[in-house]
């Protein structure tokens, strides 16, 4: 079986490690301070933990909004500076505040750290206790700062933070006034073996690349076809490893293989979804552009596999062989303080079923079972269907519509789009529920601050973030 779900996971993990560490660096603007949370908020026992915030006040007047970030998954806390609600604070009189994700970073109980934590300690890592989370400390903002005491809480989050922004909004509409959630898996939850949803991420990551480039994406089609061919068979990849150029000994065997087809087929997933004009996850802007140009010149199933291997292994030089046994390839990079956590996570509430490719894709067929990573640790309801997770969350259309104030920002480069929220009605008025899509961003992109692409940089994102500002504006007025 190949390892897309597991590879996908520690990737983003990885990714956002290294982003951690980056912010970690420039995070003095505003002082990590520690905030004593409950450890259960539905238990008689008091007992609290240190959970990590920020808080800045210097901006704030009277009658302006608490901006609020809500931090995801994690290793070190999300700082405030890179969230556009930094940019925006002054302008609104607002005060800015973003809250670490209990059981991440610096979030543990005492005694409790990722190395020895146990499922005893992960049983308050609910939905329920993260939402609470955020409630009382935004609660205790209100009566903290002077004159904010009837403020209006704006939420927002990204991804899996978009998520949690969002059924904030419809779980606690007395708390959080207004949510904005970038990229927010709202779909594909579960895990039945017939989710009717479980085809979309790769069929749209096969769209962007063939409306990028069709003759590129038929290449692409064709030698993914050919190597996936020869990977799960016995016979060693012969035809094409020469081209590949790979560094000493050639795999041996179908399982190394698999290993590496895997490691491509991941390559070009990230392509899309990080086709930023800001280097994060690879070492170039634009990599999906770049796969694409560089497909064109060649023709060798090795020569186009190669490409995107090398960018995924942060390998510019094209003169050198690929070094197929590093951790990049071989999803080795698995050390993030933050998968355990994360994977307790997946097994208890954040179940997607987004990994099989459907007959007929860019890509071959595969059907990618939905499995908790530690099976000690699956949740009651890990075999519910989406529609149980959709009444769970209160996500349905329904909910999504007559909640009201939320906004919800799709990336045209992001297969996240493709398991998001479902299509709203036309907007009657500022308050109402809406997407704002924008063709030519990449995850997340919209919801950092301009520290990392300052105003002037990408005219479309400067487009949408002055539209995201006036939105709020409006909820405000």
């Amino acid at each position: 079986m190949r390892t897309t779900t597991l590879r996908f996971f520690v990737f983003l993990c990885t990714v956002m490690q290294l982003l951690a560490k980056v912010s970690a660096a420039q995070c003095p603007k505003y002082v990590v301070r520690q905030f004593a949370q409950l450890l259960d908020h539905n238990s008689t026992n008091k007992t609290t933990f240190h959970q990590s915030y920020q808080l800045d006040t210097s901006r704030y007047k009277p009658g302006g909004p608490i901006l609020f970030y809500q931090g995801a998954e994690s290793s070190q806390i999300n700082c405030l500076e890179y969230n556009h609600f930094d940019d925006i604070a002054g302008e609104l009189g607002a005060i800015v505040a973003g809250l670490e994700h209990r059981f991440f970073g610096d979030s543990f109980p005492a005694g409790v750290g990722i190395a020895n934590v146990t499922a005893k300690d992960f049983a308050v890592l609910t939905l329920e206790n993260v939402l609470l989370d955020a409630v009382n400390f935004v609660n205790w903002v209100k009566q903290t700062v002077a004159g904010a005491s009837n403020a209006k809480v704006v939420i927002n989050g990204g991804s899996y933070g978009g998520f949690l922004a969002t059924v904030a909004r419809t779980q606690h509409p007395e708390t959080f006034y207004a949510a904005w959630a970038s990229a927010p898996p709202l779909s594909a939850f579960g895990s039945q073996a017939d989710n009717p949803d479980r085809f979309n991420r790769w069929d749209y990551i096969s769209r962007v690349f063939q409306d990028q480039s069709f003759e590129a994406s038929t290449k692409i089609s064709k030698a993914m076809y050919d190597f996936e061919s020869c990977a799960i068979s016995e016979e060693a990849c012969n035809s094409i490893s020469g081209k590949f150029h790979l560094c000493g000994p050639q795999p041996a065997n179908s399982t190394e293989w698999l290993e590496l087809y895997s490691a491509v087929e991941s390559a070009y997933t990230y392509a899309t979804q990080f086709n930023s004009r800001i280097p994060t996850s690879f070492p170039i802007s634009l990599p999906l552009q770049h796969i694409l140009n560089q497909t064109l010149q060649v023709n060798d199933t090795g020569s186009i596999l190669r490409i995107p291997a090398m960018l995924l292994n942060w390998q510019l030089n094209q003169s050198q062989c690929l070094d197929w046994k590093s951790p990049n390839i071989t999803g080795g990079a698995v050390a993030d303080v933050a998968m355990k956590s994360w994977e307790w996570i997946e097994c208890n509430y954040m179940i997607y079923n987004i990994f099989s490719v459907r007959n007929g894709s860019m890509f071959p067929p595969q059907n990618v079972p939905v499995t908790c990573a530690v099976p000690e640790w699956t949740g009651p309801h890990f075999n519910e269907s989406s529609q149980y997770w959709i009444n769970t969350f209160d996500v349905s259309k329904e909910r999504l519509e007559s909640v009201g104030r939320l906004l919800i920002t799709q990336q045209g480069y992001d297969p996240t789009t493709a398991y998001g929220p479902p299509t709203f009605d036309m907007p009657t008025s500022s308050n109402s529920t809406r997407i704002v899509f924008m063709p030519g961003l990449s995850h997340t992109e919209d919801f950092f601050s301009n520290i990392g692409e300052p105003v002037g940089f990408n005219s479309e994102l400067d487009l949408v973030q002055n539209t995201i500002t006036e939105i709020i504006k409006g909820w405000l007025a």
